[in-house]
């Protein structure tokens, strides 16, 4: 996955753009029940709402921001088609814009939501909106009773995904006590059921990694990245010459206080 990969977003059409070669038909998936509207981020900003889409939605606002995020992509994943029918896009928005958008499986048999793309708009990156995603995704996990999260990440995006706390996941798995241990069996097993199946949609030279979920600690976690991102966004609008404007002047008055 992209991980705060960029790319610009945009506004849905109002038809849907289908291809081709072959109807826009989407097989059913457990996501489908937050289809139809937008619906608010908990915790976040009102402005910021996230959508749920199937091969029937129009793809450009996801497009855009999936396809400028890596150098090549299929676009069969991103329009769900083929042997992606099952997948669901799932949208960012901010003020109805596509800032960052995924492309999730719910496997409801081995409890995984596998994620083998995910895309930031260009010029919105450390902003904590791929983190944010992240953490929708996991809570619709939680509602869903899926217990693991999977992702195909790219080199350039591990560090994003190892700084949310996933691990390798196909083949050798990772080490630690024994909480770590068993976590990293669990999500392993199921890995290993869906590699078997050919039901794991690795995309192309992409590690798998995976976690147990946990919205909450996902969701505080986004939030303090949005609000720090937000801080560091505001002091840096603030010019020199109106910092030393708004700075505060000493004069003869001040008084002294003792050491």
């Amino acid at each position: 996955s992209g991980g705060e990969g960029g790319g610009p977003g945009g506004i849905a059409s109002a038809q849907p753009r289908r291809s081709g070669r072959e109807p826009a038909h989407a097989h059913p998936s457990p996501l489908d029940r937050w289809q139809g509207r937008d619906h608010p981020v908990d915790g976040a900003d009102s402005g910021l709402t996230f959508r749920v889409e199937s091969a029937t939605a129009p793809i450009e606002p996801a497009k855009r921001v999936l396809e400028s995020a890596f150098a090549s992509c299929d676009e069969s994943l991103i329009e769900l088609r083929g042997k992606y029918r099952a997948a669901r896009r799932i949208l960012l928005l901010h003020e109805g814009r596509c800032v960052a958008a995924l492309v999730g499986f719910a496997h409801e048999a081995e409890s995984v939501l596998e994620v083998p793309l995910l895309g930031v708009e260009q010029g919105r990156r450390k902003q904590g909106l791929g983190t944010l995603l992240v953490a929708v995704a996991m809570q619709l996990s939680a509602k869903l009773k899926l217990a693991y999260f999977v992702v195909s990440a790219t080199d350039e995006a591990h560090k994003f995904w190892l700084g949310l706390g996933l691990h390798h996941a196909g083949g050798a798995c990772w080490s630690g006590g024994a909480a770590q241990t068993k976590a990293a069996t669990e999500v392993c097993a199921a890995v290993r059921k869906l590699a078997q199946s050919d039901r794991l949609h690795q995309y192309g030279e992409s590690t798998v990694l995976g976690r147990l979920v946990d919205e909450a600690s996902m969701m505080a976690n986004a939030m303090d990245r949005v609000g720090r991102a937000s801080e560091q966004t505001r002091a840096e609008e603030i010019r020199p010459e109106e910092a030393e404007r708004c700075a505060p002047r000493h004069t003869s008055h001040t008084s002294h206080t003792s050491h």
